[in-house]
């Protein structure tokens, strides 16, 4: 049901899953991040985008056998993935979920204009009864243009095991969210670096091919209770996974009896009743030729050209 302050998407239909990603994007005047699900990479149904004001980039391209130039404004790396899976005591080990997973039951999306915060909450159960509950909520600060940040909530119930859980910060993108255009050269960014600090802050550094604007974002994932982390990276991504175990067998009409797991980065608090909190993510979207940021409210003029794709 919408409101005057809420746009409210009741149920998940990959057909119209574009538009909805577009209607709840999120952003500050400095940069923003299409409203995609988090669990899942670009592909003919999602297409997880961040665009900074300013950042383009001109790439040639071949078609029809002619040498053509296009200009974009470029797709940044994506902050906001997490991937997760059930692994039950009682059975095999589950697939990674995402919203076009057959064991989806329930699916909801709220845009809040008032709070200027974007909610998915799903419900997934298999066959055997067994149902996880997961709650994201991102925002993009106005206050602090280079900021984001995602919270995820999990809750289990039915059964017993770990729930392994993936944050991923992925320089593997590109532009090719129009189609009439995927036929031109979308990879804009190159010179890949990535690593994971002493601190846990994963970080990504990379610029785009012909103007070298440089791109820096960093990623702080933490979580409540405490879960050891195992860390990997390759030159164009971090993965920092954390495996959640011992989760207890619940019951279906007390799911306040769950385990609580909470995956934060930022420092509101929530009660027991709230099981996640996922990531909260400094984008320090860096370019050397642009302009400052505006002030609050008030967005850096883009230059003339193409806009996203």
């Amino acid at each position: 049901m919408n409101t005057a302050w809420t746009w409210t998407f009741d149920r998940y239909d990959p057909k119209t899953e574009r538009v909805v990603e577009a209607l709840c994007t999120l952003g500050n005047g400095r940069f923003a991040t299409r409203g995609a699900a988090p669990e899942s990479p670009a592909d003919a149904v999602h297409y997880p985008g961040t665009y900074m004001a300013g950042c383009y980039n001109w790439l040639p391209s071949q078609v029809a056998g002619k040498q053509v130039g296009n200009e974009d404004m470029v797709n940044l790396p994506d902050w906001t993935r997490v991937r997760y899976r059930c692994l039950p005591e009682d059975g095999p080990a589950g697939e990674w979920l995402t919203p076009d997973d057959p064991s989806l039951r329930h699916h909801r999306a709220v845009l809040d204009l008032h709070a200027g915060t974007l909610s998915r909450r799903m419900l997934f159960q298999d066959g055997h009864g067994r149902r996880l509950g997961v709650t994201h909520t991102r925002l993009v600060h106005m206050a602090d243009p280079y900021l984001a940040a995602q919270q995820s909530t999990f809750r289990a119930s039915g059964w017993r095991g770990t729930i392994e859980i993936q944050s991923v910060l992925d320089g593997d993108v590109t532009n090719a969210g129009v189609a009439r255009y995927r036929a031109l050269n979308g990879r804009h960014l190159t010179g890949h670096r990535a690593g994971v600090g002493a601190d846990g802050i994963a970080w990504l550094s990379c610029e785009t091919t012909s103007l070298r604007t440089r791109i820096g974002i960093a990623v702080r994932t933490s979580s409540r209770p405490l879960a050891a982390v195992t860390l990997s990276c390759t030159e164009e991504a971090t993965a920092q996974t954390l495996p959640v175990a011992d989760l207890p067998r619940t019951s279906r009409r007390r799911p306040q009896g769950s385990r609580p797991l909470q995956l934060a980065g930022s420092t509101r608090g929530r009660s027991a009743h709230v099981c996640g909190r996922t990531r909260h993510a400094r984008t320090g979207l860096r370019d050397r030729a642009r302009r400052p940021p505006g002030r609050l409210g008030r967005p850096v003029e883009p230059r003339r050209g193409k806009g996203a794709r």
